[in-house]
């Protein structure tokens, strides 16, 4: 009962909210449909509309208090909503139709049927509502930083997993615009990920240039020995700097605005004299981390 009262005291604003927006959402839901029959005037040669909205305001102080309890049972208050992620979705998502086979049940064994419509609409409307509120804050945040002023532009070598971490770390916690990926894959090269293009290594230095990409991560574990030395050189001659990624499983990054990622950037300087063993110490350092990352 202790861990409820808290739930709700540190989510007040969010249960106001819910009240507003489960009520609104069935609110708009008759009125939608009551415009669109008022076009063939059914319910003026019925006079239902009445009869219809007084259900509404009978049944919606009951519902409110379902919805509220619902919402409880399924933990949609006291969470860390800045953080929300699929499994709260799934959470909203089950409440929800709960809810909306409740506002059916209820509202036809104790006031009176509505129109098919109204329950569609009302619980599809509830569902954006809810998920919004306590979504939102994220997507915001998000957005902002998607939007806020970069210093520099990004390319990113390694289309793959450890390439799509490195572009999430990038984009929350460096200085720089995501602009394009590099990848030896075929099935990568040509398509967009996460609305980023895809280019092949051999367009490399015409990307350098003509994007005028400041930074290049590589983020690919297999990247051949030749590959880097040839990224490494053309960086160098640019201009451009190089940066490796690299998973630390000993650092936890904490801070709630940060992705989440457990990466490090570390600048690479060119050298003629660079070593296959020097690579491949890289490599194994590399896999090493994601190993032991995942266990």
């Amino acid at each position: 009962m202790e861990r409820i009262r808290n739930a709700l005291k540190n989510d007040i604003g969010i249960l106001f909210l819910d009240i507003i927006a489960v009520n609104l959402a069935y609110f708009l839901a008759l009125f939608i449909r009551v415009s669109i029959s008022d076009i063939g005037g059914i319910f003026n040669s019925r006079g239902g509309v009445p009869v219809y909205y007084d259900a509404f305001y009978r049944f919606a102080p009951w519902y409110t208090l379902i919805c509220i309890v619902v919402f409880m049972l399924f933990r949609l208050y006291g969470g860390v909503w800045r953080l929300a992620g699929v499994n709260d979705l799934h959470r909203i998502l089950g409440a929800s139709l709960v809810t909306c086979v409740l506002q059916v049940l209820g509202s036809t064994l104790f006031v009176r049927r509505m129109p098919v419509t109204y329950y569609v609409i009302g619980g599809l409307l509830q569902l954006l509502f809810i998920t919004g509120i306590r979504f939102g804050h994220r997507v915001i945040a998000a957005e902002r930083r998607y939007f806020a002023k970069k210093s520099g532009v990004a390319l990113i070598v390694g289309a793959g997993e450890l390439g799509q971490q490195a572009a999430q770390v990038i984009k929350n916690d460096e200085d720089f615009r995501v602009d394009c990926f590099v990848d030896t894959e075929n099935e990568h090269v040509g398509r967009l990920l996460d609305g980023v293009p895809v280019f092949h290594p051999d367009e490399l230095r015409n990307i350098l240039e003509n994007h005028n990409i400041t930074c290049v991560f590589l983020a690919e574990p297999h990247l051949s020995a030749s590959d880097r030395r040839n990224i490494s050189k053309t960086c160098n001659e640019l201009g451009i700097e190089l940066r490796e990624s690299r998973i630390d499983s000993e650092k936890v990054v904490s801070s709630p605005n940060r992705s989440g990622a457990q990466m490090q950037f570390t600048t690479i300087s060119y050298s003629d004299d660079y070593s296959l063993s020097q690579e491949e110490a890289w490599l194994q350092s590399v896999l090493s981390g994601q190993d032991k990352g995942k266990s």
